[in-house]
């Protein structure tokens, strides 16, 4: 049911600072159970929009750990190569024989 509403006639640069119509219906009592109803709605609202922005941050966090896992081997593997390499060239211009 729509309220009945009295329509104000005013020229165009009224109409943005006050409401084109007021209702001439009294307003209706609100059970208080509606109400807190309303309330608990907006806090469960807001408490999952927050954990929804937890998740996703933290989902992020951690797609990215396997990429750094990854990157951190091929870092050690390439240094574990590299002192392979040189140990081994130390060897070959300290040996006293000319066989390797």
């Amino acid at each position: 049911m729509e309220p009945e509403t009295e329509y104000l006639p005013f020229s165009f640069p009224f109409l943005l600072t006050i409401p084109l119509y007021r209702t001439t219906q009294q307003p209706q009592f609100v059970p208080e159970t509606v109400l807190k109803r309303r309330n608990r709605d907006v806090k469960t609202a807001e408490q999952r929009a927050l954990n929804r922005k937890h998740k996703v941050s933290t989902s992020r966090n951690k797609q990215d750990e396997p990429i750094k896992r990854v990157e951190k081997y091929v870092k050690e593997y390439k240094q574990g190569q590299k002192s392979f390499v040189d140990i081994k060239r130390r060897v070959i211009s300290f040996s006293l024989s000319p066989f390797y």
